[in-house]
C-alpha cells in the first residue's frame, strides 16, 4: 500500500518538475505568482552556518497541509541586505502519517537555486496532486543554498 502511494504521488509529480525547472524564475520584488489567488504563504526561517544553508531530511511527518489547495509555489530569500549567492538545491519531501519511514524525498521536484546577486528566487507553481489531506504534508529543505551572510527564509504560497 505505501510504496503504490507513494509511486502514484511521485507518478504525479514527475510531469510537473520538468516544467518547473525550466520556469524558474529568479527575482528581487514580491512574488509573481502572488495575483489574487494567493492564500498567505506559510515560512519558515532557516540558520545557515558560513553562509551555507543545509538541512537534513525530516523524520516525523511535519511540513505544510496542501490538500485544500490547488496550486503553491516556493519562494527562497536571503535575509534583507543580503543575496543568494547561484548554488544549492531545495528538496521536496513527501510527509504522511501512513508512511515508513514517515517522509521521503520526490527527487524529480527538488528544484536548482540558480539567483545570484539577488535576494530572492521562486518557481513555477506546482499543482497538488491527490493527497490525503488530513495525513499528507510537503516539506521543502535546503542543501547546500549559499547566501552572502546571514540566513534563509523558505515560503510556501499556496493558491487556490
Amino acid at each position: 500500500m505505501r510504496d503504490s502511494r507513494t509511486a502514484r504521488f511521485r507518478q504525479r509529480h514527475l510531469k510537473l518538475a520538468a516544467l518547473a525547472a525550466v520556469a524558474a524564475l529568479a527575482i528581487q520584488a514580491g512574488p509573481s505568482y502572488a495575483s489574487g489567488n494567493t492564500v498567505s504563504c506559510i515560512s519558515r526561517s532557516f540558520t545557515c552556518s558560513a553562509g551555507t544553508c543545509t538541512e537534513t531530511a525530516p523524520s516525523t511527518n511535519t511540513g505544510t497541509a496542501l490538500g485544500y489547495v490547488q496550486s503553491y509555489y516556493v519562494r527562497i530569500c536571503a535575509d534583507s541586505g543580503q543575496t543568494l549567492s547561484g548554488a544549492g538545491t531545495m528538496r521536496d519531501y513527501h510527509c504522511s502519517a501512513t508512511l515508513s519511514p514517515p517522509c521521503s524525498q520526490v527527487h524529480d521536484n527538488n528544484l536548482s537555486v540558480t539567483a545570484s546577486s539577488v535576494r530572492c528566487q521562486e518557481w513555477a507553481p506546482f499543482v497538488v496532486p491527490y493527497i490525503d489531506t488530513t495525513t499528507d504534508t510537503f516539506w521543502w529543505s535546503p542543501s547546500g543554498v549559499t547566501v552572502s551572510s546571514g540566513n534563509l527564509t523558505i515560503y510556501i504560497c499556496p493558491q487556490k
